[in-house]
């Protein structure tokens, strides 16, 4: 999807100003990745039994 983004802001005429949005939104998107803990999300979807989880 960022590189679709990217990709569209090259034709665009304030390209500069397009990668800069698209930029943040990478790196909100990560954050937001790098929050996640998959144990607590295992957990809470009752997906992992207590030995996985242990």
């Amino acid at each position: 999807m960022l590189t679709t983004a990217r990709a569209l802001c090259d034709r665009m005429i304030d390209a500069d100003d397009c990668h800069e949005a698209a930029t943040e939104f990478e790196t909100t998107i990560n954050k937001i990745i790098n929050s996640f803990n998959a144990k607590q999300i295992c957990q809470t979807l009752s997906h992992c039994s207590a030995v996985s989880t242990g």
